[in-house]
């Protein structure tokens, strides 16, 4: 069901890119429509696929690389079909259809067994972080496909100032909202390195580089593998602390 499910979405924005690009050589508004309803059935797929392995993984299917890049190409189709009526630019369902493609062709070169998510990242702020990491990166392609078609109109000397000035205002504000995802995602991945899947591992690591044997909670969570993985963690945090409260050395004046 899952491969079904994959292949199928793989194959469906293939032929989403194939009509996308005739109905830019013929110029033809049926032909248009017909791309668009093709790109809307491989996000379809897509969708349906991210949901049917979250189901069977028990989580958010967001914890390796086959699954970030599965949820890559969703999102960037997302952004291009929500764009899609304020824009109005002919060339931006071939550009991003072209795009999810490529990104879901290199998410089938990847190990696709459903795994199980380690102790130390199940905890709500994993998902937020990788969702949020997910719209921001979507976003910053979408802006350069957005800069790219900028650049290449400015070299025309008949080129419209009001096109040229919607390209440069879209670009901008997709770069906006991609750093204020990537910011939103950063400080989740600050809450989930602090707080762990129980809410109270920071204090714990702490108690540990002085010398303590870690708590019971952290020695249910997590194996000696991933204690080990908890741990050093620790200790670079530590660090980072001494150095920011060990006071500052001067120069002596010559």
């Amino acid at each position: 069901m899952l491969d079904i499910l994959f292949f199928g979405a793989l194959i469906v924005y293939f032929l989403a890119v194939v009509a996308q690009f005739l109905s830019l050589s013929f110029r033809r508004e049926k032909l248009s429509r017909i791309a668009w309803i093709v790109y809307m059935a491989a996000f379809g797929l897509n969708t349906a696929y991210l949901i049917v392995r979250g189901v069977a993984a028990g989580r958010l299917p967001l914890s390796n690389q086959f699954e970030f890049a599965t949820a890559f190409a969703w999102g960037v189709a997302l952004l291009s079909l929500a764009l899609r009526r304020s824009v109005e630019e002919p060339w931006l369902g071939a550009i991003m259809a072209a795009a999810s493609f490529l990104v879901l062709s290199f998410a089938a070169l990847q190990p696709r067994q459903v795994s199980e998510l380690m102790p130390a990242l199940r905890s709500g702020w994993f998902g937020f972080h990788i969702g949020s990491a997910v719209l921001s990166y979507a976003s910053f392609m979408t802006s350069a496909c957005f800069a790219v078609r900028y650049l290449l109109l400015e070299k025309k000397p008949d080129a419209p100032e009001e096109r040229l000035l919607r390209l440069d205002y879209l670009a901008y504000r997709l770069i906006a909202f991609g750093f204020l995802m990537l910011t939103v995602g950063r400080a989740g991945l600050v809450r989930l390195l602090d707080l762990g899947p129980q809410g109270d591992l920071g204090a714990d690591h702490l108690a540990d580089l002085r010398g303590l044997s870690p708590p019971p909670a952290v020695q249910k969570m997590a194996g000696p593998a991933d204690g080990d993985l908890l741990h050093r963690g620790a200790r670079v945090r530590a660090l980072h602390l001494h150095r920011r409260q060990r006071p500052l050395r001067r120069a002596p004046l010559v």
